[in-house]
């Protein structure tokens, strides 16, 4: 059963009569739809039906009562409907935006939206950890590999070889060496100028006689060769004298110019005899005949005052005559004791290395103190003489820039000792000037 209310149809079950339960219920605007939407699929129908059934020949009715009210009933009807339906349309688009605005953009799209930003952005946050994970990853690949060139040049460049220690080893003595030397050979000279000018702790300090009976009893006693004079020194030399020091006061070669360590030391107490042997030799190659001792009267009455400065213009030159002597001395000198304890044994197999062994290592290298003379004629000569040297320079680059950095270190040393020398001659020289001078001065007067 159906029923009408205000604005709602309603369908019932059961009788009029009695209590109903309703089935459905729908708005009246809902049936009028309904019923517009079954017309408009009617219509037509009946509009085909008609014009099928309607005679082709048929003509036309010009006094027709009941076919025009039904033709404006039906337009009108038409067009209410179209009227309901453009309005039901409207009705849902409005309805439609009111949903889209209140229901399905904010509950549904905008949601959606949200959660759909959130997920590009935690994507992107993701691809951004991946980039940053490549980059970072070949900026560490980038640096691990510069720290394994900068290793692998840092292995190879400042690796120190043996040869290169080598250097370093044999040269770090000669400071002390050349010290040494140098002091004795201001020794020397004050030596030499304390026994011309008779200095009271001098052997001629009492004057040339003294100084020769001296020196003809030190002769006779130690360095004469009876064979000498056509073997008439026989009955002149005092007997036993040492063979090995016959002679060596007057032999250059034998008592300094044969070996390059010299057991001399003249800073210590301790007097060994080959610097008894060197003193004899300065007396007679340098100041045979010392000056005559002034007399005490002249001294003290300031009588020939120009006697005093001729004896030590004669006593100066004779110094720088000697200087070269006193030098070569020096070089030869033994070293520091104390300054060798641990270098000596590496110094002495380098020598055998060479091929000198025994008694010509001695003579290089002295006893266990080498002077700096044989030192210097080791890191100039010697060291190059070895044939593992030049095997040796195959070797890394950056070690033999060192090695070469260290032979013109060791060459300049080699070039400021030959200078010195050229200053010795020098001054030697200007010491014949003078005296040629005060020769062709003398002659022309």
């Amino acid at each position: 059963m159906t029923e009408t209310t205000n604005d709602h149809i309603c369908t019932t079950h059961g009788p009029a009569s009695q209590a109903v339960t309703p089935i459905a219920c729908a708005s009246t605007r809902d049936v009028a739809r309904a019923a517009a939407g079954r017309a408009l699929w009617v219509a037509p129908f009946f509009i085909l039906l008609f014009a099928l059934l309607t005679p082709q020949n048929a003509n036309a009715c010009t006094s027709c009562t009941y076919v025009v009210p039904a033709h404006e009933q039906t337009r009108q009807v038409v067009a209410d409907e179209h009227d309901d339906t453009w309005d039901w349309i409207e009705d849902e688009f409005e309805i439609t935006e009111d949903w889209i605005e209140d229901v399905f953009w904010p509950e549904k799209i905008l949601p959606a939206l949200k959660r759909f930003n959130r997920e590009m952005s935690a994507v992107a946050m993701q691809n951004s950890f991946a980039i940053a994970t490549f980059i970072d990853g070949e900026n560490q690949l980038e640096t691990q590999r510069l720290l394994q060139i900068k290793q692998a040049e840092t292995h190879k460049d400042y690796q120190p070889s043996t040869q290169v220690c080598m250097f370093g080893t044999v040269t770090r003595n000669l400071i002390h060496a050349e010290n040494n030397a140098e002091l004795n050979a201001q020794i020397l000279a004050r030596r030499s100028i304390d026994r011309q000018m008779g200095n009271s702790s001098s052997s001629a300090s009492a004057g040339q006689f003294l100084d020769r009976e001296t020196r003809l009893a030190n002769f006779k006693s130690t360095y004469c060769d009876p064979h000498d004079n056509n073997a008439l020194f026989g009955k002149f030399c005092k007997a036993g004298t040492s063979v090995e020091l016959q002679n060596l006061d007057v032999d250059y070669k034998r008592s300094l110019g044969q070996t390059k360590t010299l057991n001399i030391d003249f800073t210590d107490t301790d007097v060994t005899p080959k610097e008894t042997v060197l003193v004899a030799l300065a007396n007679n190659l340098f100041s045979n005949d010392i000056m005559l001792r002034i007399p005490e009267i002249l001294t003290q009455r300031n009588r020939r005052p120009d006697l005093v400065l001729d004896i030590r213009s004669i006593v100066a030159k004779r110094a720088v005559a000697e200087h070269s002597f006193n030098t070569q001395i020096g070089l030869k000198t033994e070293s520091n004791e104390g300054s060798l304890a641990s270098l000596y044994p590496y110094l002495e197999n380098i020598m055998k290395t060479v091929g000198l062994e025994g008694e010509d290592v001695s003579k290089l290298m002295g006893s266990n103190r080498p002077s700096y003379d044989a030192q210097m004629e080791l890191i100039t000569k010697k060291l190059y003489q070895i044939p593992a040297f030049y095997t040796n320079l195959y070797d890394k680059p950056a070690n033999v820039d060192r090695q070469k950095a260290a032979m013109e270190a060791i060459g300049l040393m080699q070039d400021f000792d030959t200078w010195q020398s050229y200053l010795r001659t020098e001054a030697s020289l200007a010491v014949l000037l003078e005296l040629e001078i005060e020769k062709l001065k003398e002659s022309k007067l």
